[in-house]
């Protein structure tokens, strides 16, 4: 359901996956954040941690079987404002520690957080 100015839908999923394969995503979002460092706009030295599990019947490559069925974990790192800094998807089966650890992969600023706040969480 893309606005009647975009093209076609398959161009637009093609182009996604081509920016994703080129990580043109990440860049364009590590560039801004890293932008918003210089005024301190990001407060980075205490940041929050949360995770949500997702259901994935279906399967993939990325699934993790599970006690009830199977699913991904996504995992999301904001500073104290709210700001996205690291969001990310693994299988559900991971524990949560090493979760932590692989979300780190996703973070979008160079600087990392001297307090990491989250449920049972401790660094």
């Amino acid at each position: 359901m893309l606005p009647q100015s975009y093209p076609n839908y398959k161009t637009v999923h093609h182009r996604f996956q081509h920016w994703c394969r080129h990580e043109v995503l990440r860049d364009i979002l590590t560039d801004a954040a890293n932008g918003l460092r210089e005024p301190r706009d990001i407060d980075e030295p205490e940041c929050f941690i949360d995770a949500v599990f997702a259901s994935a019947k279906g399967g993939g490559a990325e699934i993790g079987p599970i006690k009830c069925g199977k699913g991904v974990k996504i995992t999301g790192i904001v500073d104290r404002h709210g700001l996205p800094l690291s969001v990310s998807t693994h299988a559900a089966n991971h524990y949560e520690v090493t979760l932590v650890q692989l979300s780190f992969d996703f973070y979008m600023i160079e600087a990392k957080p001297q307090n990491l706040i989250g449920e049972g969480v401790r660094q």
